[in-house]
């Protein structure tokens, strides 16, 4: 029996990423993918997908929880690298809970944009931050618990609508639309923004 990896915290967000993606197969490439947990659900649709990830261990979880998955590999690499020596271009760039952790968030969107075919799409999610949220988190002065200062990893950018909206255009990606998911209206958990090349 294959022993599988525990589900990330993130797993709430993939119904509704399986709405975005198409029923034919496509090939998508997972950028920052962890234990491959996620990466393994998008590649049980049917659809080629290959994960990368900066951690060596998450890489080896991922690669040797998934050994006998059809259509899925792993491999390790930055989100800084050239994408372009990894894979061939992909239909689908899916980046779940990443960006909001680097220090150059506009690097990894502009290895995304290269490696996509064009028409391409590319879907991330980072945590949401929206005015009700961070008025509520105020009101109940949450905020030191919120931004978890004693982590040695952790999130360092924190987008709105607007300013991903702003980073991915600028890049040369299409206006984002979005979706937002977990918890209840205006404290949403996390908001996905879909774009094309």
């Amino acid at each position: 029996m294959e022993k599988q990896c525990p589900p990330p915290s993130n797993l709430y967000l993939f119904p509704e990423l399986k709405n975005l993606l198409p029923h034919t197969p496509i090939k998508i490439l997972d950028v920052g993918c962890g234990n491959g947990h996620l990466t393994a659900k998008l590649a049980g649709l049917g659809h080629t997908v290959l994960g990368i990830d900066g951690s060596q261990s998450g890489i080896e979880i991922a690669a040797r929880t998934y050994s006998n998955a059809p259509n899925l590999s792993f491999k390790q690499s930055s989100v800084f690298e050239d994408f372009k020596k990894l894979c061939e271009p992909v239909d689908i760039v899916i980046s779940c809970e990443v960006i909001e952790h680097l220090q150059r968030p506009s690097e990894m969107l502009k290895r995304c944009f290269q490696i996509l075919k064009p028409g391409g799409t590319l879907i991330v999610t980072t945590p949401y931050h929206g005015y009700f949220k961070n008025l509520t988190i105020s009101l109940l002065n949450g905020w030191d618990n919120h931004f978890k200062v004693d982590l040695d990893y952790g999130h360092i950018k924190f987008f709105s609508k607007r300013t991903l909206s702003q980073m991915m255009i600028k890049t040369g990606f299409t206006k984002p639309s979005f979706k937002y998911v977990g918890r209840t209206w205006g404290l949403w958990k996390s908001m996905i923004a879909v774009s094309r090349k």
